[in-house]
């Protein structure tokens, strides 16, 4: 049986916004940038000024931190779908009460 705890990230509106989010136990910096040309969100992840992971492309039901080490990030980093929308996620609809949100899950152990 597989228990997570899921964390609802608050994604800010605006490009090129960096926010800070409590994860593991442990306070990091994302900070979101958007791309027009790509028509997708970017995310770098910092920790006590380190970069964590960079420049990752924000898509739909992939572990963004797949190739980050367990022992930096033990959970995984998802972009889900909350409301019915054919478009994928872009400028406008990605955010808490937006039709796709960016979810924390940890394994509760």
């Amino acid at each position: 049986n597989r228990v997570f705890k899921m964390n609802r990230i608050k994604v800010p509106s605006t490009p090129n916004t960096e926010i800070q989010v409590p994860l593991d136990g442990r306070l990091y910096d994302l900070h979101f940038t958007y791309n027009n040309t790509t028509k997708r969100w970017y995310l770098s992840i910092y920790y006590n000024g380190s970069l964590i992971a960079g420049s990752l492309k924000v898509v739909e039901y992939v572990n963004l931190i797949n190739k980050v080490n367990p022992a930096v990030l033990d959970g995984g980093l998802y972009v889900v779908k909350f409301q019915q929308t054919e478009e994928p996620c872009s400028r406008d609809n990605f955010g808490i009460g937006k039709a796709y949100e960016l979810v924390y899950l940890l394994r509760k152990r």
